[in-house]
C-alpha cells in the first residue's frame, strides 16, 4: 500500500491558489471584452435601422423612435447622443445617423476609465 505524500498535495494547493486568481481574471476579461462588443453591435444595429427609417422618408421623430426602440435594452436611461443629418433630403441625397454612446466599463474596479466611449454611424441614400 502506497503513503500519500503530503508535501505534494500541499504544493498542488499552493499551485491552484496561485493560479486561480489569474485565470479568473482572464475570464472576466474574456467576458468583459464580449461585452462591449455586443454593445457596440448593438449601437451599429441601431444606426443603420435609424438611416433606414430615415432614408424612406419617414420624419425625425419616427426615426428617433425607431433608434431608442433598437437601443432600449442596451440604454433604457437613454443616455445615446443621436445625431441625424439629411431630414431634409432630397431623393438620392445622403441621410446619415450617427450614436454616441459612453459604456459601463466592467473593469473600473481594476482603476481603468469609468466608461468607454462607443460609436457608430450608418450613411444610406433618401429614396
Amino acid at each position: 500500500m502506497r503513503v500519500p505524500d503530503l508535501r505534494a498535495r500541499g504544493q498542488a494547493i499552493v499551485e491552484v491558489a496561485l493560479a486561480l486568481p489569474v485565470l479568473l481574471l482572464l475570464i472576466h476579461a474574456v467576458v468583459g471584452m464580449g461585452q462591449v462588443h455586443a454593445a457596440g453591435l448593438a449601437l451599429v444595429h441601431a444606426s443603420r435601422e435609424g438611416a433606414r427609417a430615415l432614408a424612406v422618408g419617414r420624419g425625425a421623430a419616427a426615426t428617433l423612435g425607431e433608434v431608442r426602440r433598437h437601443l432600449a435594452p442596451l440604454d433604457p436611461g437613454g443616455r445615446t447622443e443621436i445625431d441625424l443629418s439629411g431630414e431634409q433630403a432630397a431623393s438620392g441625397e445622403r441621410v446619415r445617423v450617427a450614436l454616441s454612446w459612453q459604456y459601463p466599463s466592467p473593469w473600473r474596479w481594476l482603476g481603468l476609465p469609468e466608461h468607454l466611449p462607443l460609436q457608430a454611424a450608418a450613411t444610406m441614400r433618401r429614396e
